[in-house]
């Protein structure tokens, strides 16, 4: 039974902490108006339900993918709360529905 737990809780602290570029402002193939005008949107998890130091890392996983994209310099231009759908999920004993909650911000290279 300790594996178990100890599995479910590995699995759940591996798969959160995320951040996903959505919009890259950076595209070789991209129009030369498109240099000047760099623009991007990234997202991440966000749920009450996970731990508040897996929220500082999603965060900072975002902010560090923003610093990436944009070789250091940029600034955020809007954020805001993204929320899914209702998810259902089961385990052996209990069904849990919860709601996916993500931060959206929207950032421009300098």
């Amino acid at each position: 039974m300790k594996y178990y737990l100890l599995l479910s809780v590995v699995l759940v602290l591996t798969g959160c902490v995320n951040a996903t570029m959505t919009t890259s402002p950076v595209s070789k193939f991209g129009p030369v108006e498109q240099e000047n005008n760099k623009k991007g949107v990234i997202e991440y998890l966000d749920n009450s339900q996970i731990m508040d130091s897996i929220r500082k890392a999603n965060r900072e996983s975002a902010y560090k993918q923003m610093f990436d994209v944009c070789e250091g310099k940029y600034t955020i231009v809007n954020e805001f709360t993204r929320t899914d759908a209702e998810v259902k999920q089961s385990s052996l004993f209990s069904e849990v529905k919860m709601t996916d909650r993500y931060k959206v911000i929207e950032f421009q290279c300098l």
